[in-house]
Order: C-alpha cells, then structure tokens, then sequence
C-alpha cells in the first residue's frame, strides 16, 4: 500500500469518527431539549382538556370514541389497582413479615426475645429518627414495587399510550381528532426536528414509548385528514365540514402515501 493510499485510509477513517461525533453530539442535543418538546404538547392538552366534556349535535357519531376513551380509562385504572395492591403488600411484607414469622415459627423464647430487643430499642437515643427513616425507606420500596406492577399490568395489556393513539383513527367523529389533530400535527412536524423522532424510533432517549405514541398520534391525524378530504370530495361535501368516517374507521395500516393516492384518485 502507497504512503498516499494510506493517507486517503486515515482521511476516510477522520472523516466517519467526525460523522459519529457529530450524530452522538446531535442525540445527546435532543436528549437536553426533550423536557421542551414534551412541554408544547402538555400545553395543547391542558387548552383542550374540555375536549371529552364538549356538547355535541349529534352524540351518536361520536360513539366510537367515546367507548375506545372508555375502555382505555377501564384499563387504566385496573393497572393503577393492581399497582396499588402490588405496592401496599410489598411493604406489609417488607415491614411486618420477619416479625410475624419469627413469633409464628420462631417458638416462645424466640418471640420474647424479639419483644425485649423492641422495648429496648425505645429506650436508646434517635430510636424515632431511625424508626422515620426505616418508614421513609420501607415506604419509598412499596413506591417503587407498586410502580413496577403497575408498568407489568399496562405491558400485559393494550399500552394505554398506543391505544389513545388510536383514536384519531375511530370511526364516525372525533372530539378529540377535530380539536387537536391540526396543531399536534403542526408541533410534532414543525416544532420538533427530525434528529429528535430519529433517536426516539432508535429508542435512544427516555420514555420513548410515550415519544412513539405521540408520533403515531400525529401520524395517525395525518391519516384521518386525508382519508376524511377523500370522502368529503366523494360526497361534494364543504371543504371545511368535518365527516364522520365510515366503519370500521381509518385504516390502520394504511401510510400517508397510499392515503394520497387516494385523495388524487376521488378527485379524477
């Protein structure tokens, strides 16, 4: 190999280590301004969330809706349940079990023993610090045990997340779709960058199965508008109505290009 091959191998090999700096100093970026992204869309839902309460003309368009909402809070608060039970055992174990089972099978000298090392420990200095701070601790472990049976019921199921994600696709009409689908799409399309949703389907950042729902929530109002304007151009509706989308609703698996396609096919 030439001096020069070797030179142009070094330069190739500078310039795909400054190509990954690059890209990880770009992630590690958007890894800072996540909190930012996740604030405009906490703003839009705390200016829509009337949405679910809003008076309708017609309620029976809105049906649909109304029971996927239904049953994603149905599952929602099974999982928040079982995570309160979950939390509630786990520090009755972790408090109360080595007592009991050392009384219960420990036999009678054991059980004295226990009950005289108790009362002397209220007589020594900071017995109630260390009893609050053994509380703290005990209680933060129920905290934590709960949370994660709470995460294990919600995996266990439909995710609430990709389940609300859903519902611009519902048949009939949205409350939720005709209130907020315009300026989410405007913030997941123009407020956050790409390089953000890259390092979210890369699964790079935290939290990135909230990320995906709410790009597929996006996604999915995408699909809705378009499949709605194809209808409205079938029907010789006015552009500016909302239309309650056939059954069985948008379809699902259905990309915005194919959607497109439709639109300029309804309006030959």
């Amino acid at each position: 190999m030439s001096a020069g091959d070797g030179v142009g191998a070094s330069s190739e090999d500078g310039k795909g280590f400054s190509e990954k700096l690059i890209t990880q100093n770009e992630t590690n970026k958007e890894r800072l301004n996540q909190s930012n992204y996740r604030q405009l869309f906490s703003d839009l839902l705390s200016r829509q969330k009337g949405l679910l309460s809003k008076t309708v003309e017609h309620p029976e368009q809105y049906a649909a809706e109304l029971k996927l909402i239904k049953n994603i809070l149905t599952a929602e608060r099974e999982a928040i349940l079982i995570g309160v039970l979950v939390g509630v055992t786990a520090f009755a174990s972790f408090r109360y079990l080595p007592n009991y089972l050392v009384k219960r099978f420990g036999g009678e000298t054991k059980a004295n023993a226990l009950r005289e090392a108790e009362n002397m420990s209220r007589t020594q200095e900071f017995y109630y610090l260390r009893t609050a701070t053994g509380l703290l601790f005990e209680g933060l472990f129920g905290v934590w045990v709960g949370h994660r049976g709470y995460q294990v019921a919600v995996n266990q199921t439909k995710g609430t997340y990709e389940e609300i994600a859903k519902i611009p696709l519902c048949e009939g009409r949205s409350n939720v779709a005709e209130g907020m689908c315009e300026e989410w799409m405007q913030l997941a399309n123009t407020k956050v960058p790409r390089n953000f949703w890259q390092i979210v389907e890369n699964e790079d950042v935290s939290d990135a199965r909230t990320w995906k729902a709410i790009r597929q929530f996006a996604d999915n109002c995408q699909k809705r508008k378009i499949y709605g304007t194809k209808l409205i151009k079938e029907q010789g509706l006015n552009p500016s109505e909302h239309v309650a989308i056939p059954s069985p609703g948008v379809p699902e698996l259905m990309s915005p290009e194919t959607a497109s396609k439709l639109v300029s096919d309804g309006s030959g």
